[in-house]
This record gives C-alpha cells, sequence and structure tokens, in this order.
C-alpha cells in the first residue's frame, strides 16, 4: 500500500542494524490518496510501526506531518486537515515527542 520496494519493518530493521537507535518517521508519503493514512487502518499501521521499532531497539525522536496545503479545492483542504490530524494523533500514540509541520 505504500508503493516502496522494501517494508518498513525491514527498513526499521537496517536502521537498527547499522546502528541507529532514534530516527526521524515522516508520513507524508502515505498520506497520499490511497496511503496508509488515508485508509481506516492508519492507526493499527502506526501501531504496527511502533511494535517493530521497539522489537528492533529503535525509537521515533521526532516526526514529519502531511504538507498542509491551504490554497486548494474546500474538498482539499478538508482531506488535508484530516491527514494532519491523523499524523498527529498517530504520532501521539507512538510517543513521538516532535512532529515537524510544513503550513504551505
Amino acid at each position: 500500500m505504500d508503493g516502496y520496494p522494501y517494508s518498513m519493518e525491514s527498513a526499521i530493521s537496517a536502521l537498527a542494524q547499522a546502528g541507529f537507535t532514534h530516527v526521524d518517521l515522516t508520513f507524508c508519503h502515505w498520506c497520499s490518496p490511497g496511503g496508509w493514512m488515508d485508509s481506516r487502518d492508519y492507526l493499527r499501521f502506526a501501531d504496527g510501526l511502533g511494535e517493530t521499532a521497539a522489537r528492533c531497539g529503535v525509537r521515533f525522536n521526532q516526526a514529519h506531518a502531511h504538507f498542509y496545503a491551504h490554497m486548494g479545492t474546500p474538498e482539499e483542504n478538508e482531506r488535508s486537515k484530516r491527514m494532519v490530524e491523523r499524523c498527529l494523533e498517530a504520532a501521539g500514540r507512538l510517543q513521538i515527542p516532535w512532529i515537524v509541520m510544513h503550513i504551505l
């Protein structure tokens, strides 16, 4: 569902094996239409990332939220707002202390 040639689980595992203990989690790509953050299961997806990180001994030290574009159609603006809210909710659930937001 995310369009990458590797899973997030394998990416987190590879980062841990390379010696990283803290990583930045970027939600942006998953907020695209059809992405994990755009699905009903977005919290299950976030929980899975948290479980993988814990198992690998990695913590998310910050995250990047969806790029909020406020100059679209009313429908686009509402979707953008919903994606930002979901990113904040997922970051809180993962106990990520900082989230970077770019308001365009």
